[in-house]
């Protein structure tokens, strides 16, 4: 076996492991639809390796020659098919027929030309280009470019330019071979392959890497998010809350806390059901999600208890979100309650003091927030370390 030929081999072997790879990947997550497409594509690629390595063995390989073409450039915009899913762009399904019938009636076309010809040689490599071109702008024009996503962009560039670059590199090394059998043999197909090999294994593992990201992302996501309310949970406030506290911290900037407790919670289960209850908590949630924009790291820690922690914000800044907050829940309407209980809460708030861990600032503004239960609940209160010298305004009753 030539040394074109063992890479060729090895380029079936490895094309099959990682259809394997995205099969399991869209075993495992039925609605990542990518990876089914990237998993057809490297099923077809296996495919066209096969029909590449039976071709020296063939006395008329005209028609081989032909399927292992159409086979790649139908693999190929599968792939991109993949890509485009993956960075939520509309799968041009009429440029890519477009692209396919276009090929193929240029190969056929180009059949008659000199077999070393560079236009030959280019009608062939060019759609591979076209298509690797394509894939590079989906990802450029996507919102999802982390350093993975920039680094498998600039793969497909590199696909598309040595695509581009073979009917050069088959002048320099002396051709392709006089025949489709006689190329396995040839200098070029040697560097060709094994050139096509390492760009290919190198962007299914950073695909599989891209891939493997969201799926752990999104298994932390879900550990991290409370079902009832789709806030953070505990674990997932704590997290994030620390790392926004830190980073203020460096930055010297205020950030503020606040604890917030649904008032007489146990008296809603008790007389209309943990149904209700539900309901209730749920309607708090959306109010917290409509006034907090992303920078606000809003969960429900627990019960009927939430917090907010608001970078950039000082204590003053907190009482009048939490205030926004209180009113609100005050004329949320809930048809179980309907000339029954009304709704309120009770909020607490603490601003990060120098050097403070959050441990600390939930400490003080439960504190503040036992405060205003034992002042009447349905108010705000801010943790006495927190309040301006000029006098007491700011802790006052606020009625709903």
């Amino acid at each position: 076996m030539s040394g074109a030929g063992f890479i060729l081999a090895m380029n079936l072997f490895m094309s099959g492991i990682f259809a394997t790879a995205f099969f399991m990947i869209g075993l495992y997550d039925r609605k990542n639809v990518a990876a089914h497409f990237f998993a057809l594509a490297y099923a077809l690629g296996m495919l066209n390796f096969a029909i590449e390595f039976l071709i020296p063995s063939l006395a008329d390989a005209r028609v081989a020659v032909f399927l292992a073409f159409a086979v790649l450039i139908v693999a190929m915009l599968i792939f991109t098919a993949g890509i485009a899913q993956r960075y939520a762009k509309a799968i041009p399904w009429t440029l890519f027929s477009a692209v396919l019938v276009g090929s193929i009636i240029a190969n056929q076309l180009s059949e008659d030309m000199p077999r070393q010809s560079i236009v030959r040689m280019s009608i062939y490599q060019g759609p591979y280009a076209i298509i690797f071109a394509l894939c590079a702008l989906f990802v450029l024009r996507s919102s999802l470019r982390s350093g993975f996503d920039r680094a498998l962009m600039v793969l497909f560039a590199l696909n598309a330019a040595h695509f581009l670059s073979k009917p050069f590199l088959a002048a320099v090394l002396g051709g392709m071979g006089d025949s489709p059998q006689s190329y396995i043999s040839t200098q070029y197909a040697l560097l060709s392959q094994s050139a096509s090999a390492v760009l290919s294994v190198a962007t299914a593992i950073l695909l599989l890497t891209i891939l493997t990201r969201n799926i752990l992302a999104n298994i932390s996501s879900v550990s991290e998010t409370d079902v009832l309310s789709s806030l953070l949970n505990r674990r997932g406030f704590e997290g994030r809350a620390r790392a926004a506290l830190t980073r203020a911290q460096h930055l010297g900037n205020p950030i503020s806390l606040i604890i917030c407790d649904l008032d007489y919670f146990k008296q809603i289960n008790d007389s209309h059901g943990h149904g209700t209850g539900d309901k209730v908590i749920a309607g708090f949630a959306a109010i917290l999600r409509a006034v907090s924009d992303q920078e606000k790291v809003v969960a429900r820690i627990g019960g009927e208890e939430f917090a907010v922690l608001l970078p950039g914000s000082i204590s003053q800044a907190a009482r009048q979100y939490a205030e926004d907050v209180r009113q609100a829940f005050a004329g949320f309407e809930l048809a179980e309650l309907a000339g029954g209980q009304s709704l309120t809460a009770s909020f607490g708030i603490a601003e990060s003091q120098s050097g403070e861990g959050l441990s600390s600032m939930m400490r003080r503004a439960d504190h503040a927030l036992y405060e205003a239960k034992k002042a009447g609940r349905n108010c705000v209160r801010i943790a006495a370390n927190d309040l301006p010298e000029t006098g007491t305004e700011n802790v006052q009753r606020l009625e709903g």
